[in-house]
């Protein structure tokens, strides 16, 4: 019962409680069409994402007001010249090492006395560092042709939960928002998206039924215990929490005419490292790949063994700066640049000198994949109890 009591809570606290501040926007932008006006919207974003950042909010509102006014000023500078670009990289830069200092410092867990709200480091989390990382990215590059305070605001305040929007791809969307005739819903897509929905929340239950039906085995077998966590319910958990929570966001948003990006589109059972990633985290893996893959990093062409190896673990740095994740990120990079070099050089030279292929198939390709991965989560503790019980041993045998 507690396995199953467990899920519950997490159903509430990860899919559920981040919904709410949608679901609220959703239905006043429906039934009060005198609110689709740009302060309108505004006014709106802003008081359902106080649903959800409550006593942070006003620390919230400081950051983003700094960054709009960041954004604006940088919008109005010429691109020609790369003056523009150029003053986008130092914004960018100051954001970065703040973002530094909160991960390396762990501000996130302090609280401020400002305001009686939260410190804002606590604020400045990988969310919402990674998605003013894209409006800087975008309009420093020129891809922003016109851009007014009302669109921008609103974009910032999206209450949206479990998919990266990023501005680009929100600005030819404003005047749909802006529409008082209410959109009309594709009855096929919205079905086909509560059957998605309905099917990931049913093997969610079963995930959570299976565990408590084998919870005498698994307390009394540390081994299927690990087997069990790790290489079933926390992955597939995780896997499907994500994307209920992306799906009910687009489900959400479609309501009022907005679209937004996949995530999480199925990757269990993807062939290879890249199909995997691919469809993981869609949108924040993108942004990942536009401006990390593609680095050169002062090369004549990027390189893209050595970029994947720092892509991951700038990720894990991304997510947290414990050992644990720094870890993970060598694990994956180094195995995403074992992939790559099998599908461009090692396969082709097996191949045509030694007339030597691997007879794997679809299904053995996806379980060696899937296993992979989830070796990602076993491995990097037990490198970092190896680490620490050798650096224990040397300075035992240093001090005598």
């Amino acid at each position: 019962m507690s396995q199953l009591l467990d899920a519950a809570r997490l159903l509430g606290r990860e899919f559920l409680q981040p919904a709410l501040p949608a679901l609220v926007w959703l239905i006043v932008h429906r039934l009060i069409p005198a609110i689709r006006t740009p302060s309108g919207l505004v006014a709106l974003s802003a008081a359902t994402t106080a649903l959800f950042y409550r006593e942070r909010m006003i620390a919230w509102m400081g950051i983003h007001l700094v960054c709009a006014l960041q954004l604006g000023a940088l919008h109005r500078l010429p691109a020609a010249g790369g003056v523009r670009w150029r003053r986008s990289l130092w914004v960018l830069g100051g954001w970065t090492a703040a973002f530094l200092v909160v991960r390396m410092s762990y501000f996130d867990r302090w609280q401020g006395w400002i305001f009686a709200s939260s410190f804002p480091g606590r604020v400045l989390d990988m969310l919402v560092y990674l998605k003013l990382v894209t409006a800087f990215w975008e309009v420093g590059a020129g891809r922003i042709r016109t851009l007014t305070p009302a669109a921008l605001w609103a974009w910032l305040m999206m209450p949206w939960p479990g998919v990266l929007l990023r501005l680009s791809e929100f600005l030819p969307q404003w005047p749909t928002l802006l529409s008082r005739t209410a959109p009309t819903p594709d009855p096929a897509r919205i079905r086909s998206r509560i059957l998605d929905w309905a099917g990931h929340l049913a093997v969610w239950g079963g995930i959570a039924g299976a565990g408590f039906l084998l919870a005498p085995t698994l307390e009394s077998s540390n081994r299927a215990r690990l087997l069990w966590s790790g290489f079933v319910a926390g992955p597939v958990s995780f896997y499907l929490v994500a994307h209920l929570t992306a799906r009910t966001g687009q489900i959400l948003a479609s309501g009022t005419g907005l679209a937004l990006p996949d995530n999480f589109r199925f990757p269990i059972g993807k062939p290879n490292l890249s199909d995997f990633w691919a469809n993981w985290n869609i949108s924040y893996t993108n942004v990942f790949r536009d401006l990390l893959f593609f680095q050169r990093w002062g090369m004549k062409k990027p390189n893209p063994y050595l970029n994947s190896v720092l892509l991951f673990v700038l990720v894990g740095f991304w997510h947290s700066a414990m050992p644990f994740w720094i870890v993970w990120g060598l694990f994956h990079g180094a195995g995403f640049a074992a992939y790559l070099y099998w599908r461009h050089s090692l396969k082709g030279i097996l191949a045509t000198r030694w007339n030597l292929t691997l007879p794997l198939g679809p299904v053995s390709s996806g379980l060696l994949t899937y296993g992979f991965i989830c070796l990602g989560w076993l491995v990097p503790p037990q490198i970092n109890r190896g680490i620490v019980w050798l650096w224990e041993s040397v300075l035992a045998r240093v001090s005598g």
